[in-house]
């Protein structure tokens, strides 16, 4: 059994096989949790020794207080082949420092729902009226949405909150990474190593935050006497799409220099593919990604240069602002942009060409 000081609410979420928000839900006695979810979290917190009794007592507090519980509701909506968000580690760290805040204020609970595929469908019309009877909506994907999909919602005063993409709706909050910046600042860091050509790894059906980091880079590239941005078109997030489009491109002999992955996933299929053709990073070709980790995985003998995305971070600050748009005392009713900007961390996946 682990320490109890060191098991957090991921590994008991892990253990049970269920979301940290499911862990929470159980924790604080929340009544829309099924009998076997309960028993499977409670089982994993008493294997793994979680001292989860704070928790509960002020749990059982807030329901004998007369005090207002609010009841924020997290809308998902993924891409055709994600399926489940929240089997995506970025996507859970968005929800584990949503958790963060609202078990340190105590007076709220979150739940999810997925937006279904046919907006026509009987389900849609359940995940409104759900959205319906929230306090505040936070909303991650953000694939299929109808421009005007949140008008009954704000109609009825309900606050939303966009997570990792800004909202073309002046009426909804947006909390998300400040990929153009980051994305230009990219382009910079390699030309100023000597890199000439780049190549960025794109998704046929990419998401708003993909797109705005290649028009960002294509910007950058215009600065510098950079040859143009080659993009590597995958069909989908999947490795086994990844892969395929990296040999499309090594078939047609259009190696860059150096990679611009969009995941560190990605740039894990790069450099194993890299070196089953009998290539070497940073020596044949340089790698940097988005979502860099500060970790050196077995079998892989480079650190990746790249940015943090800090998903945590954007959780917590989607949360602090849940908060004030709920507060009577000092409500903001304009819609804010919250920009997070991304931290850059140097590994030794890129060749010192500075001139």
């Amino acid at each position: 059994m682990a320490e109890k000081g060191s098991v957090t609410l991921n590994d008991v979420a892990a253990e049970a096989g269920v979301s940290t928000a499911s862990v929470s839900r159980v924790l604080n006695m929340n009544s829309r949790i099924s009998s076997a979810t309960r028993e499977r979290v409670m089982e994993a917190v008493r294997k793994l020794g979680y001292d989860a009794s704070s928790i509960t007592r002020k749990a059982a507090v807030l329901s004998q207080s007369p005090a207002r519980t609010y009841r924020f509701e997290m809308l998902l909506c993924p891409m055709s082949e994600q399926k489940d968000l929240l089997l995506l580690e970025f996507y859970r760290d968005i929800i584990a420092g949503i958790q963060t805040v609202l078990l340190e204020r105590g007076n709220a609970v979150l739940s999810t729902c997925t937006l279904p595929a046919d907006p026509a469908s009987h389900e849609n019309r359940m995940v409104v009226n759900r959205l319906l009877e929230a306090d505040v909506v936070f909303v991650m994907g953000h694939q299929g949405l109808r421009p005007d999909f949140f008008d009954p919602v704000l109609e009825k005063g309900i606050p939303v909150i966009t997570i990792g993409r800004k909202s073309s709706d002046r009426r909804i909050n947006t909390v998300e990474l400040d990929d153009f910046d980051a994305s230009q600042r990219f382009v910079r860091y390699l030309a100023r190593l000597g890199y000439r050509r780049l190549g960025v790894l794109d998704v046929k059906a990419s998401s708003v935050f993909q797109r705005r980091r290649l028009a960002a880079m294509l910007a950058a590239q215009e600065e510098t006497d950079l040859e143009p941005v080659v993009c590597c078109t995958a069909d989908s997030t999947e490795e086994r799409d990844i892969r395929l489009a990296f040999a499309r491109w090594f078939k047609a002999g259009n190696r860059p220099e150096c990679m611009i992955a969009t995941h560190f996933q990605a740039a894990v299929v790069l450099y194993d593919f890299l070196r089953e053709h009998g290539l070497h990073c940073p020596e044949d070709m340089g790698i940097v990604t988005f979502d860099a980790k500060a970790v050196m995985l077995p079998g892989i003998d480079v650190v990746f240069t790249g940015y943090e995305t800090c998903p945590h971070v954007l959780g917590e600050k989607a949360a602090r602002r849940a908060f004030e748009l709920l507060n009577p005392v000092c409500r903001d009713n304009r819609s804010h942009r919250i920009l997070i900007p991304l931290r850059f961390r140097e590994g030794n996946s890129v060749k010192g060409k500075t001139k």
